[in-house]
């Protein structure tokens, strides 16, 4: 709890997992050490920025939930069989190299948009909690390997591929799907809603 800045210099949890870690909304969180593990979840309620390539781990279905802005220009892995929740824009100051979650759990997309100079591969379900604009800036493809719903509109902006690879709107149907010209989809999941 700081109004300050919290630093993780190097990396947390990886000789014994921490069981969660929390932050306040005030301040801002820099993650510069690769790496944080917990068993349960991990909550960074301030804006973070990432000074290194970063995986965030809960081995016990934790969920995983950056509730600000994330920001730095550097890989983002989030791996648990709970939640992942982008509670802000997520590269919108500074664009991520990719975003990458685990083929178990959920993604929340909730901040509006995800930006990566690179790829973006949703392994997981994801879940539209707003309007999402999801943009490569350097033609990275943008896949979809789970599920996709969500009553909102979903921009998909890259002259990368772009891959739904399972059913969209299945379960509640998306308001609108757009993709950007150059680049290409392929429609693999047999209906999108």
């Amino acid at each position: 709890n700081t109004a300050g800045t919290t630093i993780f210099g190097g990396v947390v949890g990886g000789g014994t997992a921490l069981t969660s870690v929390t932050t306040d909304s005030a301040g801002t969180a820099q993650i510069n050490g690769g790496a944080v593990t917990t068993t349960g979840a991990q909550t960074y309620n301030e804006a973070v920025t990432l000074g290194a390539n970063t995986t965030l781990t809960s081995t016990g279905g934790g969920n995983i939930t950056l509730a600000s802005t994330v920001d730095g220009a550097f890989d983002l892995v989030v791996n648990t069989s709970g939640t992942g929740t982008f509670g802000g824009a997520v590269g919108g100051t500074s664009a991520l190299v990719s975003v990458t979650t685990d083929a178990t759990g959920t993604t929340a997309i909730n901040g509006g948009s995800v930006k990566t100079t690179g790829s973006q591969t949703y392994n997981d379900d994801v879940v539209l909690g707003a309007d999402a604009t999801l943009t490569s800036t350097s033609n990275g493809d943008i896949i979809f390997n789970g599920l996709v719903d969500g009553g909102f509109n979903l921009t998909v902006n890259t002259a990368g591929g772009t891959f739904f690879n399972a059913v969209v709107g299945g379960g509640t149907a998306l308001t609108s799907v757009t993709t950007d010209a150059p680049g290409t989809t392929d429609i693999n999941g047999g209906a999108v809603t």
